[in-house]
């Protein structure tokens, strides 16, 4: 009995660590696009428990758009991810005063997308860019 449980909690880290790596190229792929052939944001990633996506506005460094994707709550064909708008200066003075970890500054938060409810979205750039530009038109 012991085994069956060993390997179910192999496959389900398994599982997760593929969806990680799936979620950070997504996410990586979205900053390259924003920052190096539009030149709209600035990528921070951050990898905890979750993953951490911060695109920093160039017109706007003050606002910041924060991606955070669940790889335990992701499926092989979906990603997992909850989006806010964030106050860039407040979030740094939250991190420099608190034990607060990266996407954890809470009282940073200008506006939550999506209802602030977690999204279900493919693997797919494309419908991320879609998602947060329909938040934040500067991304466009």
């Amino acid at each position: 009995m012991e085994e069956g449980l060993s390997k179910q909690i192999s496959e389900a880290e398994k599982a997760r660590e593929e969806n990680r790596t799936r979620i950070t190229a997504v996410l990586a792929e979205v900053g390259y696009r924003y920052e190096e052939l539009r030149s709209v944001a600035v990528l921070e990633m951050y990898q905890g428990h979750d993953v951490h996506a911060f695109y920093i506005l160039t017109s706007d460094p003050s606002r910041v758009v924060h991606v955070q994707a669940y790889p335990e709550m992701s499926s092989d064909r979906k990603m997992s991810l909850m989006a806010r708008l964030i106050n860039y200066n407040m979030m740094m003075v939250i991190r420099e005063n608190s034990s607060a970890s990266p996407g954890n500054e809470h009282a940073a938060v200008i506006e939550r997308f999506e209802e602030g409810k977690v999204v279900e979205i493919p693997y797919d750039v494309k419908t991320l860019e879609l998602l947060l530009e329909k938040n934040v038109p500067e991304l466009r």
